[in-house]
């Protein structure tokens, strides 16, 4: 009996033992794991992490800057500002400001606005006619401009003179590029739109007019590509006259108009909502010459009407 018990006890007992054999294995394995996870970078659990990260740009240099910017409302004008940026403790009272650049060859102008300290304020000036005679890109003909503001100070005046910055020279090289293409368009022919007067489809066709400034003659004039805005699509509809040929004094070029965004918030925020721009191929050049011709009062309010209706009066104002 005793044997037969001592051997059932082992039996009972030996059950147990292979349990707890299997699960140390078991959690050997695991073990492992866990140590080769943590120690293998790529297997590595990720650590915390920030909703955003705040970057903190480096303070502006002290001093006086001065640059040249555009506004968009100013696009294809001769209509430009000066930026002035104040980074010093007290305020400057400008009477005068300016550029001098043989690009933009010119005076200063009057301007009585007051850059506060730490202020940066654009003003509004009007750009001298171009020399278009000059290579802007020869740094010998056309150095770098210079902008210039003439304060008052207690004793008197002062002229604060700085270099046009980076982005202020690429802003006067393409005013310059864009005044000498309006100068030698306009030498040529004179540019206006033809909006008519049913605007109740939905696509409209306006004309481009071109007519020669003298003469009856002339180098061919092509219209290679139109650009809209936000709320007109403009495209050209590939049948039709394209050109002013060089016998004719006159041509009227079709361009397809179509509504672009209908959303109230586009026509109440578009900030150029008819300033088209136009491409032209002129003679035997290689490249194009762009131009912004902008629609007469009536044409506006022809094409503001279409929008209206192109949109199912969702736009209405």
């Amino acid at each position: 009996m005793l044997r037969v018990a001592g051997a059932g006890l082992r039996g009972a007992l030996a059950v147990p033992a292979a349990l707890a054999l299997a699960l140390a294995l078991v959690l050997a394995a695991g073990l492992g794991a866990c140590s080769t996870g943590t120690s293998d970078p790529d297997r590595a659990e990720p650590g915390p992490t920030t909703d955003h990260v705040v970057i903190t740009p480096p303070p502006a240099e002290p001093g006086i800057a001065l640059s040249v910017v555009q506004q968009r409302l100013d696009e294809g004008t001769d209509r430009a500002d000066l930026r002035i940026i104040n980074i010093t403790a007290g305020d400057l009272r400008v009477r005068r400001i300016g550029v001098r650049w043989p690009g933009f060859p010119g005076p200063t102008l009057p301007r009585a606005e007051v850059v506060g300290a730490g202020a940066t304020l654009d003003l509004p000036m009007r750009l001298p006619a171009p020399d278009c005679t000059v290579d802007v890109e020869d740094a010998e003909t056309a150095p770098p401009a210079t902008g210039i503001a003439v304060t008052a100070t207690a004793d008197g005046q002062r002229t604060v003179r700085r270099p046009i910055d980076e982005a202020g020279m690429r802003f006067l090289t393409r005013l310059w590029s864009e005044a000498c293409a309006r100068e030698r368009v306009a030498s040529l022919v004179r540019l206006s739109w033809i909006v008519p007067d049913r605007t109740d489809g939905p696509v409209l066709t306006m004309r481009l007019a071109l007519d020669r400034s003298g003469g009856r003659t002339g180098p061919q004039v092509a219209l290679t590509e139109v650009a809209g805005s936000v709320l007109f699509d403009l495209s050209l509809p590939g049948r039709g006259p394209s050109a002013l040929r060089p016998d004719r004094a006159r041509a009227r070029l079709p361009v397809r108009v179509d509504p672009g965004r209908c959303d109230e918030h586009a026509r109440s925020q578009a900030s150029q909502p008819v300033t088209f721009r136009v491409w032209l191929r002129i003679g035997r050049d290689t490249e194009n010459t762009s131009a912004v011709v902008l629609p007469d009062a009536g044409g506006r309010a022809r094409l503001l009407r279409f929008l209206d209706r192109a949109c199912g009066d969702t736009t209405a104002h």
